[in-house]
Formats: C-alpha cells, sequence, structure tokens
C-alpha cells in the first residue's frame, strides 16, 4: 500500500528535487552564453549548499581527487604538447581552458550527485521509492507527452523543418534511406536522446520491482521513445538489460539447468545478431552519408562525414598508441586531432568544428589519460561494485551507472551520475539498519 499517495509529503526538497533533476536529465544542449543551463543551476546550488560541503561522501571525494588529478596532469603535458590548431577559437576551447572547462563539468556532476544525496538523505525507504518513482514518471508521461505531440506535428506536416531542423524532432528524408524522422528532445540528436531514455528504462524498471508495482504502458511510452529515437546506443543498452533480467529468471527457475541450455545459446544468438544488424546498419548510414556528400557537394567532403565516430576509429587507435600511458589530456581531442600521426586517411579539418571520438566516456577516458588514468578509475568503479556485490537490487544501479558511459555518453553528462547517489543512499541505510540492529 502506498502510504504516500494521497499525503502531502511531495513539497519542498521533492519539488526541488524534480525540477532538478528533470533540467539536468533533459536539457544537455540548452545553453545561456554558451553555458548549459544545468551547470549555470548546479553553479547557484553551491551557495545553498555550501554549506554541506564540508562532509563529502568518499566516493565523490575520490573521483574529486581523480579528476582533480587529471586536470593537473593535462597542465603539465600541455607544456610539451603540440597542438594542432588551424583557426580562431574562443579563449574558452584554448589549451589549458577547455581543460578547466572539462573539469567544471565532472565537478558539477559529482555536485548534483551531492545535492541529490542531501535532498533525499532524511527520507524514509517508502517515501525514497516513492520520490525516484513520480520523478521518473514525469520523464515518461508528461514529458513523453511533449516529444509526441510534436513528431506527430511534424509527422503530419502542420509545422514544417528549417533546414531538415526542427523543434525536439528533425528530418532525415533524403539523406538515409530507413529513416524519415528522429526524436531528439532537447539533445543534439537521437542517439544519446534514446540511450538517456534507456536509462530511464532501467531506473524505472527497478523502481517499480521494488515497489511491487507494473506499468506496462510507461515501459511501452520509453520503448517507443527509443524507437522514434532510432537510437542504436539505446538499442544496444536495451538488449544487454534485457539479456541480464532473462538470464536471471533462467538462473532462478525450477528448471534452470534445462533452461539454462537452451537459453543462454538462444541469448548469445540473438544478441550476436543484433550486433551484427547494428552494424550492417551503420555502415549503411555511412554509405548514404557519403553518398549524400558526393550528389549534394559536388565530390566535396563535407565535414560531418570525416567527424565523430567516423574518424574516431582511426584517430582514437592511433592517439593511445603514441600516448598509452598518460594519454593526451583532459578535452584535447579537437585540438590534437588533426595531427598526421593520428589522422591515417582522414582529411585535416577546422579546428572550430570542434570534433568528438563519440566513443564513449570510458574511451574518451583511455584517450585523455592513457592506461594509466584509465585504471585507476576502473578501481574506483570496481571499489563500488565489490561493496554492492551480493545486493542484486543495487547492481542494477550500479548497471544503471557505468552503461551510459559504456554506449557513448561523456563522462560530464549529468544523469548518469543520478544512480550513484542512489547507490550511496542505499549503502548508507543499509549500514545504518546493521548498526541500529
Amino acid at each position: 500500500m502506498d502510504v504516500y499517495r494521497n499525503n502531502k509529503w511531495y513539497t519542498g526538497s521533492f519539488f526541488m528535487a524534480l525540477v532538478l533533476i528533470t533540467i539536468c536529465f533533459q536539457l544537455t544542449e540548452v545553453k545561456l552564453f554558451n553555458i548549459k543551463i544545468s551547470e549555470i543551476l548546479l553553479l547557484l546550488l553551491l551557495f545553498f549548499f555550501a554549506k554541506t560541503l564540508v562532509v563529502v561522501n568518499k566516493k565523490i571525494f575520490y573521483f574529486f581527487i581523480f579528476f582533480t588529478s587529471l586536470f593537473v596532469k593535462t597542465l603539465i603535458q600541455n607544456f610539451f604538447t603540440r597542438f594542432y590548431i588551424n583557426t580562431d577559437l574562443p579563449f574558452l576551447k584554448l589549451p589549458g581552458f577547455i581543460s578547466f572547462a572539462r573539469l567544471l563539468e565532472l565537478i558539477c556532476c559529482l555536485f548534483f550527485t551531492h545535492i541529490v544525496i542531501q535532498l533525499f538523505s532524511n527520507y524514509e525507504d517508502d517515501k525514497l521509492l516513492n520520490s525516484i518513482y513520480k520523478i521518473l514518471r514525469f520523464q515518461i508521461y508528461p514529458m513523453g507527452a511533449l516529444f509526441g505531440i510534436f513528431f506527430l506535428i511534424y509527422y503530419f506536416r502542420i509545422l514544417k523543418f528549417h533546414d531538415l531542423q526542427g523543434f525536439l524532432v528533425y528530418d532525415t528524408t533524403g539523406r538515409y534511406a530507413d529513416t524519415t524522422l528522429r526524436l531528439r528532445g532537447f539533445y543534439v540528436e537521437g542517439g544519446p536522446f534514446g540511450l538517456f531514455y534507456a536509462f530511464i528504462y532501467v531506473l524505472y524498471d527497478w523502481v517499480l520491482t521494488q515497489l511491487n508495482r507494473k506499468d506496462h504502458i510507461g515501459r511501452f511510452i520509453i520503448l517507443l521513445i527509443i524507437l522514434l529515437a532510432s537510437s542504436k546506443a539505446g538499442i544496444s543498452m536495451m538488449t544487454v538489460y534485457f539479456s541480464f533480467q532473462l538470464y536471471r529468471y533462467l538462473n532462478a527457475s525450477k528448471y534452470r539447468s534445462v533452461l539454462k541450455l537452451v537459453g543462454i545459446p538462444l541469448i548469445s544468438v540473438g544478441v550476436i545478431l543484433l550486433i551484427i544488424n547494428l552494424l550492417y546498419s551503420y555502415v549503411s548510414r555511412i554509405g548514404s552519408d557519403l553518398n549524400y556528400t558526393a550528389d549534394s557537394m559536388d565530390g566535396d567532403i563535407d565535414a560531418a562525414i570525416v567527424m565523430g565516430r567516423v574518424s574516431g576509429l582511426t584517430i582514437v587507435p592511433n592517439m593511445i598508441q603514441h600516448n598509452f600511458l598518460l594519454g593526451i589530456g583532459l578535452g584535447n581531442y579537437p585540438l590534437l586531432r588533426n595531427n598526421p600521426a593520428y589522422l591515417g586517411f582522414f582529411p585535416e579539418i577546422r579546428t572550430e568544428y570542434w570534433d568528438s571520438s563519440g566513443l564513449g566516456g570510458l574511451i574518451d577516458l583511455l584517450v585523455d589519460g592513457g592506461f594509466l588514468f584509465f585504471a585507476v578509475f576502473c578501481i574506483l568503479f570496481y571499489k563500488i561494485y565489490h561493496e554492492i556485490r551480493k545486493d542484486k537490487s543495487i547492481l542494477i544501479l550500479f548497471f544503471a551507472f557505468i552503461a551510459p558511459f559504456i554506449f557513448g555518453v561523456q563522462l560530464f553528462f549529468i544523469y548518469p551520475w543520478f544512480s550513484l547517489a542512489l547507490i550511496i543512499l542505499l549503502i548508507k541505510r543499509k549500514q545504518n539498519s546493521i548498526i541500529n540492529t
């Protein structure tokens, strides 16, 4: 029974959490004076939560020390690095300054984690779970309705696109044969938007299980959003999650030996076929890009075709090979990608286009910090995993924390860090319950 459903407990800190989390979740590309709205909000909240920073959870503190060390290493490394900059850049994108900007973004992620812990630290178990439940439902129903309405508006051409771009939706007609409209929300494109909603699905499935509830409509809405976004990263994350859940079901079944004998091979074949399909789709997409560029630009190569994952698959291995121990430095990828030693057969681009590898936060960390910092980061993750490994419910949150970074999200995206806040809250509650008993 939900004892809080009809009570007016959801005031004050809850509404503050709802607004903060929604802005940090959804408005990732909404900026004011070239600064993300979410980061401005977090910097403003720093004044209200300054006193609470006297005592910071040790996990957050370890990440802070790690990111600060990576920044200091980068500053030292920059004195011995030749940068390949062929256009004028704003000072915030110059060597050193871009590293500091990235550090501030990472600190904002940690501060967001700290704020969530502070807002929910005094909530009882049921109240905490119901708060998370209501916050996630807001991302699914009101926000989902907003996205669906605008998708239909553009689908029926009630509003017209401007240069194939619309509000929350964009048009790929004429460029890709397999897609017409893609939902992107307030993200830069459909891929990361769908990955975000895959993250929401995992959290929502977790909290429904904890509250012993069902919401098939909510789950369907999330999956529909991922499909409308045509997000390969989101589909991949959902495939891994469903495979894991199916394995858990088979392992707990009465006939688990027989089911595992049949089920595990079927799961493996299904995952392999999906990966092959996604790779084929991705290769076809690159081919469509190249054909589109050749047809529309008289053979000139569009910079977008030689940026992101396409060029990153060549440039990133070369960067790692030449800087395997300490990496190239925090945020230095776009300033160094024109190095002929890294480019391979890809052409040089204008630095102002501000390229990124598009291969995800963990790969970017390997490039920026080398194997040394990557290994330390993995140790931080492993320490968290080791502490919660026997609690299957919290392990789902750990998956929600690490999976977005594996499937393409940068470390300075805020929303995965919400999972870390929940992990810390639940660990503290279990520790307190042991002490009280």
